[in-house]
């Protein structure tokens, strides 16, 4: 058995060896292009940085329940995790552990 996985392991590397396929990443300067899609890394850095701010947001707005424009600053809700229920068999988009009356 593991003679055999072993051949085929070296049969894959001999093929990723032997075909070559097209690139589809490339760089120019500062520009990052995959396929047909370029951005730079200006670009990039600002979409991180979006994600992260709405990440924050929504972790003051929808899990601390505390106000948009709070920092949360010293009201951070007492959360006793032993209390927190889940619905691990609901699968409808949109839903949250937060949404559950036992979790309000």
């Amino acid at each position: 058995m593991m003679d055999r996985l072993l051949r085929m392991l070296k049969f894959g590397r001999e093929i990723r060896n032997r075909t070559k396929g097209e690139s589809r990443v490339r760089w120019v300067g500062e520009t990052i292009m995959i396929d047909q899609v370029k951005f730079s890394m200006t670009d990039l850095r600002l979409a991180v940085h979006g994600l992260l701010e709405t990440t924050k947001r929504r972790m003051r707005v929808d899990f601390m329940r505390l106000d948009e424009e709070d920092d949360g600053v010293g009201k951070m809700p007492k959360i006793d995790l032993a209390q927190i229920r889940d619905a691990p068999g609901q699968m409808s988009e949109g839903f949250s552990f937060l949404h559950l009356e036992e979790n309000n």
